[in-house]
Order: structure tokens, then sequence, then C-alpha cells
């Protein structure tokens, strides 16, 4: 079975946390509000695969600032097939934020 690692980044800047809002055509979850965060692909260090992720999917640089703890669970797959996915949660220093309408919330 294939294993998948995922993160769920807790985005902090001084005394906010930032969330989005998502799509709901592609939102698999009722809350319409979430933290971000996404596949883990590639190779080299955690660090520098969530910030590629981010940077990519949203033009953020972030930094690891406390790792809080993982979770997993077996489910199918967007693409029909069953898989093992590991979410690792850690709160996030956000770095910088290029071109992007951004919401904090205390």
């Amino acid at each position: 079975m294939k294993t998948v690692l995922m993160a769920v980044a807790v985005i902090k800047k001084d005394n906010q946390i930032l969330i989005r809002k998502f799509d709901p055509a592609k939102n698999p979850y009722q809350e319409p509000w979430g933290l971000f965060g996404g596949r883990l692909e590639g190779d080299g260090d955690v660090v520098n695969a969530l910030n590629h992720e981010l940077q990519e999917r949203w033009s953020m640089t972030v930094s690891i600032d406390k790792r809080v703890g993982w979770d997993q669970e077996q489910k199918v797959d967007h693409d029909d097939e069953e898989k093992r996915f590991i979410w690792m949660h850690s709160v996030i220093l956000w770095l910088a934020i290029l071109n992007r309408k951004i919401l904090m919330k205390n």
C-alpha cells in the first residue's frame, strides 16, 4: 500500500494565526475554513518539502517552529487507490508572502 506524507501547518505571525477559505467545489470536508497543508513530495528534508509546497501553491516562505505531532488514516484517494496518509502537524512561523491577499485572525 502506498504511503502519502501530508503536512498540516498552523501558521503564526506575531500573535495571529493564518487560515484559509476552501473552494467549495474542491473541499472534501464540510468546514469552509481551515489550515494550510498538502502533500509533501520530492527528495530532501521535510522543511524543504513543506516550503516547496507552500511556495508553489501560496507564494509563502515559512520556518518550522515546533513539531506538534502526527496522525494517520487509511482511505481511498482521489485516484480510487487505497492509501495510508500520515499527517504531520507543525506550528509554522510565517516569514514572507508574495502577491497574495491574506486574512489574519487573532
